[in-house]
């Protein structure tokens, strides 16, 4: 009996908590508030279910293979037609977001599995789980989430084909299948291009002991999605613009806010994991001392984890809790690993330690479940679309309330990135482009940053527009109407 209990008992917790964890993320998603990121990629995705081409007729800075994953869905969904319509597409996006989920923590299972074994791919997950930024943000519909799958994938291929001492012929399709998944995730987020560094420096090392020809298959790979894009791109007569988002601008955009702020606050709010995948690092476990016992996994997942760190804390310029998901299941496999040698490999003290540890995350994620409130949001949104007819354009700030309304201005969102980013570019136009009349959008939503970031244009809509009780949403002053102009979408 007792035996029974030792073996089954870390395996009944970890899916139990995995199991409440997963319980209340559908029930979050239905009342967790929408971030404005959620309903900036909403509203590019409808775009291009509508034909328009990302970069070229509406600014984007991010990746385009989440917009279109997201855009076939449209057609079961008339979004601009009710609100009804609109609120029921919000919440099936965020249910494939759930569904993505399970597949994140399936991944990161099988990665800890085949790197360990499986009681560290069950107490992996388990952390991963219960890391309130990964509960946080994976609730959101935004492309990190979809990169998550793509890039455990990636993990897991070459995580498997250098757990094989002796080479064979799986070597050949694992390392084609890791290239194609990394560029694939690159195509949904450029984050990923922070893991690069150590992706390269460890390839060198290890291609040049024994692999270079499958580290070639694996460029060949991660080339094919990409060379498709571009490919993609210079035939709609947008490669300029797709660059010239997606690279350059990115390249010079202002920092947003401090690296340390969410690097702080992941430190707080999961301590262990930190600490535990952290010192894994230094481990003689983990990077054994004697290069005879080195294996090239533990190397390449270090060298990872290094790159990612050094990448998110020193050179993002929005290092926002979603750029942490792509290294947070990295930290989870180095924390289990490094949990079931402190209990070594007991299962009923190792399950003990996991309830203390995840006791505050789970109580913290149950407890947003009596404060998540997304009505005001919703009764926004579906003003906007009460008080507008589907050709009739809004300009917005920053709050997203007219996502499947089309927008008044190229640039769509006006946050305090793209003000200090571009800034100097666009203030003049947009003023310009209301006061002669190439924009005259039915609705403006006069947020704090219009109001902040572009005085000029808030002063402007005061004069011209009508506030509503619905604040900050002003409507066009119908003696002072023209035909609206659609076509500046």
């Amino acid at each position: 009996m007792k035996q029974q209990i030792d073996r089954w008992s870390l395996p009944f917790v970890c899916l139990s908590i995995l199991a409440t964890f997963y319980l209340l993320q559908y029930r979050l998603l239905h009342i967790h508030s929408f971030d404005q990121d959620e309903l900036e990629h909403l509203h590019a995705a409808w775009l291009v279910s509508k034909g328009f081409v990302p970069y070229r007729d509406f600014f984007t800075h991010h990746m385009p293979w989440f917009y279109a994953t997201l855009s076939p869905f449209f057609r079961y969904f008339l979004v601009e037609k009710t609100p009804e319509n609109t609120f029921a597409f919000l919440f099936f996006a965020r249910k494939i977001m759930w569904l993505v989920t399970a597949a994140i923590l399936f991944l990161t299972f099988q990665l800890g599995k085949v790197w360990r074994d499986t009681k560290t791919g069950l107490v992996a997950t388990t952390l991963l789980a219960t890391t309130l930024i990964f509960q946080q943000k994976v609730l959101e519909v935004r492309p990190d989430v979809f990169c998550l799958i793509f890039w455990l994938v990636f993990l897991l291929c070459l995580v498997k084909s250098l757990q094989d001492t002796q080479e064979n012929q799986r070597w050949v399709f694992l390392f084609f299948a890791a290239g194609l998944s990394l560029g694939a995730g690159l195509l949904f987020t450029q984050k990923i291009l922070f893991a690069f560094p150590g992706l390269c420096v460890f390839a060198l090392y290890d291609g040049f002991q024994k692999r270079l020809n499958h580290y070639f298959l694996f460029v060949v790979g991660l080339l094919i999605p990409i060379l498709g894009t571009v490919l993609y791109f210079f035939s709609h007569h947008a490669l300029r613009e797709f660059f010239y988002c997606t690279l350059v601008i990115n390249l010079k955009w202002v920092r947003e806010i401090d690296s340390s702020f969410y690097i702080l606050r992941l430190v707080k709010e999961n301590p262990f994991l930190i600490f535990f995948g952290f010192s894994a690092l230094f481990s003689k476990n983990l990077l054994r001392v004697q290069s005879s016992q080195r294996s090239p996994a533990d190397w390449f997942l270090g060298a990872l984890v290094i790159s990612l760190t050094v990448g998110l804390v020193f050179l993002s310029p929005v290092p926002y809790r979603q750029s942490y998901l792509t290294l947070l299941p990295l930290l989870a496999c180095l924390a289990a690993n490094t949990l079931l040698k402190i209990t070594k490999s007991k299962n009923v003290l190792a399950s003990l330690f996991l309830i203390a540890i995840t006791a505050y995350p789970l109580g913290r994620q149950a407890l947003s479940l009596t404060y998540s409130d997304n009505r005001d949001q919703l009764s926004k949104i579906a003003f906007v679309m009460n008080h507008s007819r589907e050709d009739e354009t809004v300009l917005d700030g920053w709050t997203g309330w007219g996502v499947f309304r089309p927008h008044a201005y190229f640039y769509f969102f006006l946050h305090s990135g793209v003000s200090g980013t571009l800034g100097w570019k666009i203030r003049g136009e947009l003023l310009s482009a209301l006061q002669t009349g190439q924009i005259n959008p039915k609705i403006v939503l006069l947020d704090d940053s219009l109001r902040e970031f572009f005085p000029q244009v808030a002063d402007f809509v005061r004069t011209h527009y009508s506030p509503t009780a619905a604040e900050p949403i002003y409507i066009r002053k119908e003696a002072t109407s023209a035909p609206d102009a659609a076509a500046a979408i």
